[in-house]
């Protein structure tokens, strides 16, 4: 992750799904997924915008285009974080150049999802069951079912938090 650290320096980050599958089409002839040398791809990078004319473009300034999309797709700043593994959000905020016309509006359900999603995260505290990189009521359904075994337990749940959140149960998701 850090360029000049050694010791600390793995972290596991989460993937959207667009670079999963980039990242699961890759040969596996190395234990790295892109088996390049770095000095390599910062020489073919810096000649390409040399060779396009594109001035004043840094290989890192990809990695603020890369938050700035997930901002725009309506990502929260913690949920960016789990990708870009920013320190801070104030570190992370310096990369959040968004318009107001570039904020997606999300309608009444998709914020009563999120609530949802963030009150089971804070609420349930059992020891197999890790929401970390939960963000969606999809993918907390299927940790609830890995951690209980039971989809009619945690649908139960699921429908707790949509009665309390105001929402009438939509059944299966």
């Amino acid at each position: 992750k850090h360029p000049t650290r050694k010791l600390g320096n793995h972290k596991l980050s989460r993937l959207t799904r667009q670079s999963q599958e980039i990242i699961d089409r890759q040969p596996r002839s190395h234990p790295e997924i892109f088996p390049f040398n770095p000095r390599t791809i910062s020489s073919i990078f810096t000649r390409t915008c040399h060779l396009l004319e594109i001035d004043d473009l840094r290989f890192h300034d990809l990695r603020h285009e890369g938050a700035s999309r997930l901002f725009e797709q309506g990502y929260s700043i913690t949920e960016v974080q789990q990708f870009t593994l920013h320190e801070s959000w104030q570190e992370l905020s310096r990369y959040t150049n968004l318009r107001p016309e570039d904020v997606k509006l999300k309608d009444a359900e998709e914020l009563s999802e999120i609530r949802i999603v963030q009150m089971i995260k804070d609420d349930l505290h059992l020891p197999d069951l890790d929401l970390s990189d939960s963000f969606t009521l999809v993918e907390v359904r299927e940790e609830l079912i890995a951690c209980l075994g039971s989809e009619i337990a945690t649908d139960g749940i699921i429908d707790k938090y949509r009665t309390t959140n105001g929402l009438v149960s939509s059944g299966e998701i």
